[in-house]
């Protein structure tokens, strides 16, 4: 739950390609089986089920945004920036903010719920984590520098993608926001096997 840094401008490009020049690289190494048994998962993949626009963007100053995604949700934050190599982009998240719209990370305990990009050259660039997820409403921004330019920014709802089989509809709309937040807290607590805290 603390999240990843990603630096663009070391990124080993084409290390998957088979025609790539791999000296670069150390031979694989033959090691002892781990023991048990393979077998296949039977819960469905985890995903990116929905993107999600901001509903609202407060500006705190030049360098700081908090983005407000109407809704409590498992996955992480995307983005599209342009810059110049070497300026960063920081991402906090939480389920809270102020009266003054940065972000309360009381409910993250230890957790710093932070992802860092390094912009790679002066190229637009998109970036979300690969070895991370969170529990957040809110995302606070953080650039290293005024110029630096937020073009696009979405939260990635993650879960494993299960169908819905069913459906409930009444005409109580206090009932229905209840049965409403239900399905989006099952949805929030799967990702493989049920969780309880999503952002700690």
């Amino acid at each position: 739950y603390d999240g990843e840094c990603f630096d663009k401008r070391i990124e080993k490009r084409e290390w998957d390609d088979p025609d790539a020049d791999c000296e670069q690289y150390a031979d694989a190494v033959c090691v002892s089986a781990p023991g048990g048994r393979l077998v296949r998962n039977e819960a469905p993949d985890i995903k990116v089920c929905k993107v999600n626009e901001p509903v609202h963007v407060y500006r705190l100053s030049d360098t700081v945004y908090t983005y407000d995604f109407g809704k409590n949700c498992t996955g992480w934050v995307q983005i599209t920036v342009q810059g110049k190599a070497g300026d960063c982009v920081s991402i906090t998240t939480a389920e809270q903010i102020f009266d003054d719209f940065s972000i309360n990370t009381e409910t993250n305990r230890q957790a710093l719920n932070t992802d860092t990009y390094i912009i790679g050259s002066s190229n637009e660039e998109t970036y979300e984590p690969g070895f991370t997820y969170h529990g957040f409403r809110y995302a606070q921004i953080t650039l290293s520098a005024a110029n630096v330019a937020l073009k696009s920014v979405k939260q990635c709802h993650v879960h494993s993608a299960v169908e819905r089989i069913g459906s409930f509809v009444c005409d109580n709309p206090d009932i229905q926001k209840i049965h409403e937040a239900c399905v989006l807290t099952e949805e929030n607590a799967l990702l493989g096997l049920s969780l309880d805290c999503t952002q700690r």
